[in-house]
């Protein structure tokens, strides 16, 4: 039985049609609907092309590419070794870099989310060109120490006592010696007095991209004792960093055994240089040419430029750029006069205009190579 406020609250309820819209015929109750349908249809259609059009305008134009327009690096240089806790305390209150550290978190802070991804749809998320020379000595800036564990054993320390071609053959087949500090490898301490190359990955596009940089020239020169070859996985997040070390086992059998020492897995927050090294896209793979003094004298980022004529394109497939203006020539066989110290503070010296970026990489390895074998001889580097 119904209560009284029930009987009450229904009777006050009364059925309201759907109102129609005027039309020519709208007598029947199946037209009635069909109109308003259609009506709200074509409101809806309306509304969505006009937030397509609004998406549209606010999504992120893609910009033509230009050459490095830096040297990328921090001020002073690595430190592998423990420090006391009065030089943490130290630098911790510093007020000069309390201040640097809080406007690097402001400009993290306003990035979106998923920025890193929308850079991918340009360029393959390559965001500069590769240096055409290397880097002048003293405008070039200190590569940062990355710490991590290896995903394999180094050989032991080479016997001086062998000849040199046993030893090269020794290097060729087991890999260079690489120290530890700590139960970690640090790239400061490794770098220290040879030419290294440094490759920072996170992601399987970045491995890609790693790849295709350093396909050939790791075999050419894993033979000479002062060249080492750093590969950094880079996994902030720790539990990714948890699950890349639980399949390590797969990662050794994808890279050589002779790499295995010098293949670390890095979980760093390299935030506060992140900027400074221009590792702006975390899905991208980053390559740098290092020297003796652990000094970046030449970087690369995403898919290696091939080198041909404007307008240009990456191993992507999509267009890179065309020549920038007031700019060396990058494009294939136009060669043009550099200024010493003109772009980004290169020097004339390896000069590879109308090469690709893989093509300036091996030239400029040459270059850096054979001015470490001199300084060597004459006792400058020990």
């Amino acid at each position: 039985m119904q209560s009284a406020i029930t009987r009450s609250f229904l009777g006050k309820q009364r059925w309201k049609p759907q109102r129609a819209y005027r039309t020519q015929a709208c007598h029947s109750g199946t037209e009635r609907t069909f109109h308003t349908s259609r009506r709200r249809a074509s409101i809806s259609d309306d509304v969505r092309d006009n937030r397509s059009q609004g998406t549209l305008k606010n999504s992120p134009k893609p910009i033509a590419l230009q050459l490095l327009p830096r040297p990328l690096g921090v001020q002073n240089p690595p430190k592998w070794r423990p420090v006391s806790r009065e030089e943490k305390n130290r630098e911790l209150f510093d007020e000069d870099k309390v201040i640097e550290r809080r406007d690097i978190l402001k400009r993290l802070n306003q990035e979106a989310y998923y920025a890193d991804v929308h850079k991918l749809s340009f360029h393959g998320g390559k965001t500069w060109i590769a240096p055409p020379q290397l880097i002048r000595e003293e405008r070039s800036l200190y590569f940062p120490n990355m710490s991590g564990k290896p995903i394999g054993e180094s050989p032991p320390p080479e016997d001086k006592s062998q000849s040199p071609e046993n030893r090269k053959e020794q290097r060729m087949l087991r890999g260079p010696y690489i120290p530890m500090e700590g139960g970690k490898c640090h790239t400061g301490q490794i770098g220290q007095g040879n030419v290294s190359i440094i490759a920072i990955t996170n992601s399987q596009i970045s491995q890609e991209h790693v790849k295709a940089w350093t396909r050939g020239l790791t075999d050419k020169w894993r033979g000479h004792e002062r060249f080492r070859f750093l590969h950094v996985n880079l996994q902030q997040n720790p539990l990714r960093t948890f699950l890349v070390s639980m399949f390590a086992s797969k990662l050794r059998q994808e890279v050589p055994k002779y790499f295995h020492q010098s293949y670390i897995i890095s979980y760093e927050n390299i935030d506060y240089v992140r900027e400074a090294i221009g590792l702006e896209n975390k899905f991208v793979g980053y390559v740098y040419l290092v020297d003796w003094e652990n000094r970046i004298r030449w970087a690369g980022c995403g898919g290696p430029w091939n080198g041909d004529d404007s307008p240009t394109t990456s191993t992507q497939g999509g267009p890179v750029s065309e020549e920038p203006t007031n700019t060396p020539s990058i494009a294939a066989g136009r060669k043009k006069d550099v200024p010493e110290g003109g772009l980004s503070g290169q020097i004339s010296e390896g000069l590879v205009q109308g090469l690709g970026e893989v093509e300036r990489l091996e030239r400029c390895m040459k270059v850096l190579m054979n001015r470490l074998d001199t300084l060597v001889k004459e006792g400058k580097v020990l």
